[in-house]
């Protein structure tokens, strides 16, 4: 089976951003150059970066071959004609299981005779890109080649720039001895906290 990382990655995003809360929540104006919420934009930026490359740019990334296989199972409707978006394709390389299609297809498309196809599949997140039958004269095309995802591209982008800002204000939190009492609770006091008190 191919390996994917986005399961791994959906939880990283999660950890990262709620650690960037931690350390962030709570800055004052006189305190934004401390090392605390240097290492908050660091855990950020490393947010960005991992939902940029590994979920939202696996295709662009990542590697995307174009591989030869066999369907050897579908996820389709019980009405005819039997709409399907999900496959099961055996390949050189690995197989995939309950992968999702680009664009739902027909149950004969996959079951009649020969069940050989041509997909390029996205490695990271074993998603199908295109598929090609076969069985068909002329043969069978769903979905379109990989392009570039300029959202992802742009999260990448915002990710380093994160990171050079995290290192501009480590600078100089660093050149004027600023530091910061890190309380990881501290927003967790703050969502409790009664506004009526105030």
């Amino acid at each position: 089976m191919f390996p994917s990382f986005a399961p791994i990655a959906y939880m990283a995003v999660i950890g990262l951003s709620i650690g960037a809360l931690v350390y962030l929540v709570g800055t004052t104006r006189e305190a934004w150059a401390s090392t605390e919420n240097a290492i908050g934009m660091i855990l950020l930026a490393l947010a960005f970066l991992a939902h940029g490359i590994l979920i939202t740019g696996a295709s662009t990334f990542g590697p995307t071959p174009v591989l030869k296989g066999e369907v050897f199972g579908a996820d389709c409707g019980l009405m005819e004609p039997r709409p399907c978006d999900f496959i099961d394709v055996s390949t050189g390389r690995g197989y995939l299981v309950h992968a999702r299609t680009p664009e739902h297809f027909y149950f004969d498309t996959f079951h009649r005779g020969d069940k050989q196809v041509t997909v390029q599949v996205s490695i990271w997140d074993a998603q199908i890109h295109w598929i090609r039958t076969e069985n068909t004269s002329p043969p069978t095309t769903i979905g379109h080649p990989t392009s570039v995802n300029y959202f992802a591209v742009i999260e990448v982008v915002a990710g380093l720039v994160l990171l050079y800002l995290a290192f501009l204000v480590r600078r100089e939190a660093k050149r004027r001895g600023i530091t910061r009492e890190s309380d990881p609770f501290v927003l967790l006091r703050t969502l409790e906290q009664d506004p009526r008190r105030h």
